[in-house]
């Protein structure tokens, strides 16, 4: 398949950046974590930083029991919103840089940051990483973020986060798939989905688009920008999704072939998690609600 159209992708972007300006002006904080209990301006301020705190540990040990120490250097957090997850990713490695298409929740990120100069923000409304040299970071974080934007405009991005990785550097990727169950994969495919479970349940329209990729085509995507998959877990999300938390490495080799290490597993061909280093504890999202708690 060949790369879309420029124009497309500007349209995707468009559409993207005035979906979350509109939510960071409506309802910032459960924009970022949707968490139903939440909504129209239900969230404490200090408990839903305190979520970020509690993330990021829980995910950095993940990351280290897979590849050793955290890398050095600054990191990347793209689609920071608020900074939930910035701030906390800070106190790790040498700094921190919040990225995001929304003026509005960079502005608030900025207010909202209690480490300095140590965190940063920046407004990004482009389709690539181009404020950012090759090599500029040690590690790339988003989560969260992908699953809400069209497929060509997330590949580009996947393509970048290898590009100003660092040889050696490590990427934290939270991706959605569709399921794998054949018969429900046709239906999402045909019908709807996402909209129909949102006017039953929560009586409105969903606030804001899902979108899955197969892993394998992820895993191409990293392969040809010079990554490779070092970890995997994976767990069902709701009916509809699989959740991946993707760890990748950057190697400095350019349009290899994907390359699986050992212990990095694909999910299970009849949609069932198949996990690695650690369940997936994963946060809420709109459009589906919490996925059932395993306990």
């Amino acid at each position: 398949m060949g790369e879309p159209h420029p124009a497309m992708v500007d349209k995707d972007l468009a559409g993207v950046r005035e979906t979350w300006d509109r939510l960071a002006s409506e309802d910032p904080m459960w924009a970022v974590l949707s968490r139903p209990e939440k909504r129209h301006g239900k969230w404490d301020e200090d408990e839903f930083f305190e979520t970020g705190e509690s993330f990021v540990e829980e995910k950095l040990a993940w990351v280290r029991s897979i590849a050793g120490e955290l890398p050095n250097g600054p990191v990347l957090d793209f689609g920071c919103g608020l900074g939930r997850l910035t701030q906390p990713l800070s106190q790790h490695f040498s700094s921190a840089v919040g990225v995001d298409i929304s003026a509005t929740m960079i502005a608030r990120a900025e207010a909202a940051n209690r480490h300095g100069d140590r965190c940063t923000f920046f407004l990004n409304e482009r389709s690539d990483l181009g404020a950012f040299d090759d090599a500029s970071f040690g590690f790339v974080c988003t989560h969260i973020v992908l699953q809400h934007m069209p497929l060509a405009l997330s590949a580009g991005y996947l393509r970048e986060f290898m590009r100003v990785l660092r040889p050696g550097g490590l990427a934290f990727i939270q991706m959605n798939e569709v399921t794998r169950n054949p018969v429900l994969r046709l239906l999402h495919r045909v019908l709807p989905t996402e909209q129909i479970h949102a006017l039953l349940k929560h009586r409105e329209r969903a606030a804001f688009s899902m979108y899955g990729r197969d892993l394998e085509e992820a895993e191409r995507i990293l392969a040809s920008a010079g990554g490779r998959v070092i970890g995997v877990a994976t767990a069902p999300y709701g009916r509809w999704w699989l959740n991946h938390h993707v760890l990748v490495e950057r190697t400095g080799d350019h349009g290899s072939s994907p390359t699986w290490v050992a212990g990095a597993r694909r999910p299970a061909p009849d949609g069932r998690s198949r996990e690695d280093h650690g369940a997936v504890a994963d946060e809420e999202d709109t459009v589906f609600g919490p996925r059932p708690d395993s306990s």
